[in-house]
């Protein structure tokens, strides 16, 4: 047990490792004080990142019955764990019905919390932004820091973040997710601002689509209790009768983006592997574990199942010196660093509200004028470096995050702050040799298969040209009919490390 309180001190006190396996990260209070002691492993020169507020307590939503309905179970094993050991004040609402969290978050005092975190799937906190949205003070309410800690089926912006920072994430995907909670690092990321010709307006954060990735999702929706799973079979049972839907899909293209993805995995020097063989004694700590949560309902109250912990196996990766590896994106090399910096450096824009937990970045006239400008009315003509395809298409998917589910990487070189929506397009004519390929090559490895069109933009417009379809705003249904949408560059803030 020394070796492994120290072996977790040295991580989450700034070195350079990734950790692999399946234990629930008890940190202690020595290393709790790393969290305030010790800068970020990648500060900006000159200045530390901005973090929430650790004299507030966090809003913490549990979906019970988000995919698999394990939601809340996650939270009693493994997640009270983790914040109760970094002392981290929280304070607990099981959603009870839907748009339970949109209520909630819509009239709720934002300035008593630090940020609101969520265990669920993607669906939540869907229900969380929109919830934002239909505040009066929505532009500087959709800035509140928010997280994430996957507990449905689909879990793509856990997964996104976990891709971005480079983290192990299918080895323990609630761990690496919970440890941005606790480190509480605030990150700008991109959301979509989404309007219909009736002038009805939706917040996005993660994906609008039609078409065969949209019927998967929805349809699959009666095997929800498999997980992840039902993606894999609903798929097979779409592609043996593929739909074509007609459509017409208009665009301002982001210029000098490249769309070509190749990464290479860096070779490790090193590797060592720690494994904790001994029992954990679970009397005594139940009282601990919740000295830190405000207010946890009664169905959530920790039970001895909460420390019925298997034994922890830690695997460290590191390179020689503790220096960053390189990875190839395209035709391109990255610095690691690099990326850090370029992140901290959208972050340093932004001003921290005197009374308040959030980051405060208020939209004037002129700003909010500079995020509609791409947008024209559904009635007028479109701007001249527009572009518009109609078409038959199989796909129309547009993602602002590298991942749409756990192993779905549908924009690989996306990252939640680069300005981006990543428009996916796959046309009626492609065969279905080649939508099967697309189908199983959804790593990265699908944007080499023909009729497969990736574009970077930052506007576009959706017109359905059939009578009826699936489409879909964060996994979530919305009417069919036409849809236009514009990115709002960094307007998120999300909980990283």
């Amino acid at each position: 047990m020394m070796e492994m309180s120290l072996l977790l001190e040295y991580l989450l006190c700034g070195h350079e490792m990734n950790v692999l396996g399946d234990w629930p990260g008890l940190f202690g209070s020595r290393v709790f004080r790393c969290f305030h002691s010790k800068p970020s492993p990648h500060p900006t020169p000159g200045q530390e990142r901005q973090q929430i507020d650790r004299h507030k307590k966090l809003l913490v939503l549990i979906n019970p019955n988000s995919g698999p309905g394990k939601a809340l179970q996650i939270y009693k094993k493994q997640v009270a764990a983790v914040f109760g050991e970094a002392e981290l004040q929280h304070e607990v609402v099981v959603t009870e019905r839907a748009n339970h969290a949109l209520d909630l978050i819509r009239t709720v005092d934002l300035n008593q919390y630090s940020g609101c975190v969520i265990i669920s799937g993607d669906g939540l906190l869907y229900e969380l932004y929109n919830g934002l949205l239909q505040r009066p003070d929505w532009e500087q309410a959709i800035q509140f820091p928010v997280g994430i800690i996957p507990g449905g089926s689909g879990n793509g912006l856990a997964s996104s973040i976990a891709h971005w920072q480079g983290e192990p994430y299918l080895a323990n995907p609630v761990l690496v997710s919970a440890l941005n909670q606790v480190y509480g690092h605030v990150s700008p990321m991109d959301l979509v601002l989404m309007q219909t010709p009736e002038g009805k307006k939706t917040l996005s954060f993660l994906s609008l689509g039609l078409g065969l990735l949209s019927d998967i999702d929805i349809e699959s929706e009666r095997l929800r209790s498999l997980g992840e799973t039902r993606f894999v079979i609903w798929a097979v049972a779409r592609w043996a009768n593929l739909r074509k839907y007609k459509a017409s899909v208009s665009f301002h293209r982001v210029k000098g983006k490249n769309t070509n993805f190749h990464k290479t995995r860096p070779v490790l020097e090193r590797s060592q592997t720690v494994e904790d063989e001994q029992a954990m004694n679970t009397s005594g700590n139940h009282e601990r574990l919740l000295r830190s949560s405000s207010t946890v309902p009664e169905s959530s109250q920790l039970s001895n199942s909460s420390f019925d912990l298997t034994s922890s196996l830690v695997k460290v990766e590191c390179d020689p010196a503790g220096q960053l590896h390189e990875i190839e994106v395209g035709q391109e090399v990255v610095d690691q660093r690099s990326q850090v910096n370029h992140c901290q450096e959208a972050e340093e824009n932004h001003t921290e509200t005197n009374g308040n937990s959030y980051i405060r970045r208020g939209m004037g006239e002129e700003e909010e004028q500079e995020d509609n400008r791409l947008l024209p009315e559904f009635l007028e003509a479109l701007p001249d470096d527009w572009e518009t395809i109609e078409d038959n298409f199989t796909v129309v998917y547009a993602s602002y995050q590298s991942h749409i589910s756990s192993d779905v990487t549908l924009a690989p070189n996306a990252t939640p702050n680069d300005g981006i929506i990543w428009l996916l397009l796959v046309r009626g004519n492609a065969t279905k040799a080649n939508v099967l390929k697309f189908l199983l090559g959804l790593d990265g490895s699908h944007l080499n298969i023909p009729g497969v069109e990736l574009i970077p933009v930052d506007a576009m417009r959706v017109v359905p040209n059939t009578t009826k379809g699936t489409l879909t705003v964060d996994g979530e249904v919305i009417p069919w009919g036409p849809i236009q949408a514009n990115i709002l560059p960094g307007k998120g803030k999300i909980l990283t490390r």
